[in-house]
C-alpha cells in the first residue's frame, strides 16, 4: 500500500509514482519522520550557537522543567531516546496523545513536566518513545524565540529550495507536536532526503 514513491539521484527525479488518487501537489504526512526534522533543527541551533552544548540539560533552557525528569536529561540523551523515563510506546501513547495532542486542552509542556516515572538512569539504554522529541521541541522554541514551523521555514525549508508549503500538527496551544505529523509534498521530501544524504548541502550551498 504505497501512496507515493520517488527515486532521485544527482538532483534528477528518476521515478515518481502516486496511488490512491494522490497527486504531486498533495502533502503527504510522514509521522515519525517529524523526529528527523526535529533533529535537523536542533543541529542548526547548535551550529548557530543558540545552544551552548549538546550535553546541556533541557532545564538550562527551560526553567519550568527544573526538577522534572525530562528537565534533567541532556539534549544528547533526549536525541538518542535514552532519557531513562519509564515509557512504553505501545502502552503509554494512550496517555501521552490525549494529553499532549488530541484533547481540547492538550498541552505538550504539561505532559512533559508531569511525566516523572523513571525506569533507569539516563544514557543507559535506547527506548523509543514520544516524550523525548517534544522536550527538544520546547528547547528549540525557547532558544529561537519562534515556533518550530517559523524556524523551519527560515532555517531549513527556504535554504532547501522547497517548492511547496509544509505543515505540522500542533497541540491546543499551537505548539508543534513534533514527534509526528510533519507533512510535505513528495518532491520536497525528496529534497530533504537529498540534503541529509549530502551531509547538509543543498545544491551549491
Amino acid at each position: 500500500p504505497v501512496t507515493g514513491l520517488l527515486v532521485a539521484r544527482d538532483g534528477q527525479i528518476l521515478l515518481e509514482r502516486y496511488r490512491f488518487d494522490r497527486t504531486a501537489a498533495m502533502r503527504l504526512t510522514r509521522w515519525s519522520m517529524a523526529k528527523s526534522v526535529t533533529s535537523l533543527l536542533l543541529g542548526i541551533c547548535l551550529d548557530r550557537g543558540l545552544i551552548a552544548s549538546y550535553d546541556d540539560e533541557a532545564q538550562k533552557y527551560l526553567p519550568e522543567l527544573h526538577g522534572t525528569l525530562h528537565g534533567g536529561v541532556t539534549l544528547r540523551n533526549l536525541s538518542n531516546m535514552s532519557s531513562g523515563a519509564a515509557v512504553l510506546h505501545d502502552r503509554d501513547n494512550n496517555i501521552i496523545y490525549p494529553g499532549a495532542f488530541m484533547g481540547t486542552g492538550a498541552d505538550i509542556g504539561i505532559v512533559v513536566a508531569r511525566w516523572n516515572r523513571r525506569e533507569e538512569e539516563q544514557g543507559r539504554r535506547y527506548n523509543y518513545n514520544e516524550l523525548c522529541p517534544p522536550t527538544l521541541g520546547m528547547v528549540i522554541r525557547r532558544v529561537t524565540g519562534r515556533s518550530m514551523s517559523e524556524f523551519a521555514q527560515e532555517a531549513l525549508w527556504q535554504p532547501l529550495g522547497a517548492q511547496d508549503m509544509a505543515t505540522w500538527t500542533t497541540d491546543s496551544q499551537r505548539n508543534e507536536f513534533n514527534c509526528i505529523g510533519f507533512a510535505a509534498t513528495l518532491r520536497d521530501w525528496g529534497r530533504l532526503g537529498t540534503l541529509v544524504a549530502n551531509r547538509g548541502r543543498a545544491g551549491n550551498t
